[in-house]
């Protein structure tokens, strides 16, 4: 566990479209067209909102992807079963891995190559985001810093050993009981990588990398079962805890 400097600004920037993903298209339009080229799609069969910002501009394209709204998509977060992706080569959770699919056929044509690619997203959606970071990283994406919220976890040690230098940011609510899952279970070991942003419930936070987390006490699924709290998952429980922690540090 350490304190390390950490760009939350950027962190809003990510937070905000990950937000954004839950509203309706019109006010993704008015708060992120402005010189901005936009592309929003529902993915109706799987309950999923994508939108890819491409600014021209600073050469910076945004991709955002809308998690689990309402715990709508929770039959997706528990379809557990692990299977090897050929596209990144280690076990992928299926669920996920089937999401992250149609999302990668809907954006692969709308970015550009030469751009700074961002991704982002809430819960399922940061999952999506993760993949997808994996996949481009085999192709020529120039990817920037990925930042996931409440993201739970995607693949197992071969995929931790193989892509844990990605720029991957993973930030979670003290009580988010999301992170944590899928739980471990005798037959299957998923676990997390990146670095994690533990937002505390008092303010401030603490960083740890990869597994150090998962060690925690709050790192137990089945430790934390009976004090679960969804409204600790929600998104905008994110933007609140990051804007206060981002406006801190200007005030510094």
């Amino acid at each position: 566990m350490s304190k390390v400097n950490i760009d939350f600004d950027l962190f809003y920037d990510h937070v905000s479209r990950a937000a954004a993903s839950y509203e309706d298209p019109q006010e993704i339009r008015r708060n992120f067209g402005g010189s901005a080229t936009l592309y929003i799609k529902l993915l109706e069969e799987l309950n999923l909102l994508v939108f890819v910002e491409v600014d021209h501009a600073e050469k910076v394209q945004w991709v955002a992807i809308r998690g689990t709204d309402n715990f709508n998509n929770v039959w997706t977060d528990l379809r557990i079963h692990e299977r090897v992706d050929t596209s990144v080569g280690v076990p992928i959770h299926c669920g996920f891995l089937e999401s992250s699919s149609a999302v990668y056929d809907l954006v692969k044509d709308l970015l550009v190559p030469d751009y700074e690619t961002r991704l982002t997203g809430h819960s399922l959606g940061g999952a999506v985001a993760a993949i997808l970071m994996m996949r481009f990283s085999h192709e020529s994406v120039t990817l920037g810093t990925c930042v996931t919220f409440g993201q739970p976890k995607v693949t197992d040690d071969e995929g931790v050993n193989r892509y844990r230098h990605l720029p991957l940011w993973r930030v979670i609510n003290e009580d988010d009981v999301v992170p944590m899952t899928p739980p471990t279970l005798p037959s299957q070991a998923f676990h997390h990588f990146g670095h994690e942003v533990h937002l505390k419930e008092g303010g401030g936070y603490e960083v740890f990398t990869e597994h150090q987390s998962e060690l925690s006490p709050d790192g137990s699924f089945w430790a934390n079962l009976g004090d679960m709290d969804v409204s600790d998952h929600h998104v905008q429980h994110y933007v609140t805890k990051i804007k206060a922690i981002s406006d801190t540090d200007e005030d510094a």
